[in-house]
């Protein structure tokens, strides 16, 4: 058991619906099962549900991302989102294809998966310079290619 443990509320609301799992102990994130089959047409996207809500305490927030295998084996885009400490809603995902033909998903299919994060709050204070920073104001590839 990890020393930092947290009590996530969960409530399906599909007979089908399967609660989050992780593969291994040591893994951050946790898979989410479509809990429905259905069909996403070619350059289309559509919403997967998981069937089920969540309470998470006030200080968690959650990242929705891809399966690593996602991509490669499915190609499909799952697009990442966020789901907020008050939010009460259904959670589910989005994908987009990139095939060419229709790719049907499988209940139970595993194509996303949940992160769990501790939110922080932040005070921002208004400048009229910045301290220096080695890297200044380099953008993307910047630091080398």
């Amino acid at each position: 058991m990890s020393p930092f443990n947290v009590d996530i509320k969960i409530m399906n609301q599909f007979p089908d619906a399967r609660i989050p799992v992780r593969a291994h102990d040591t893994d951050v994130a946790y898979d989410l099962f479509s809990c429905v089959s259905c069909a996403v047409q070619p350059g289309k996207a559509i919403n997967i549900p998981c069937g089920f809500r969540i309470a998470m305490p006030e200080n968690i927030w959650a990242r929705i991302v891809a399966r690593s295998s996602t991509r490669p084996l499915h190609n499909l885009l799952v697009v990442e989102g966020i789901i907020d400490p008050g939010y009460r809603g259904d959670i589910s995902y989005v994908v987009h294809s990139f095939n060419e033909e229709t790719f049907f998903v499988q209940a139970g299919m595993r194509l996303a998966q949940m992160i769990f994060h501790e939110k922080i709050d932040v005070t921002f204070t208004e400048q009229d310079v910045l301290p220096y920073s080695e890297r200044g104001f380099g953008g993307y590839g910047s630091t080398g290619r």
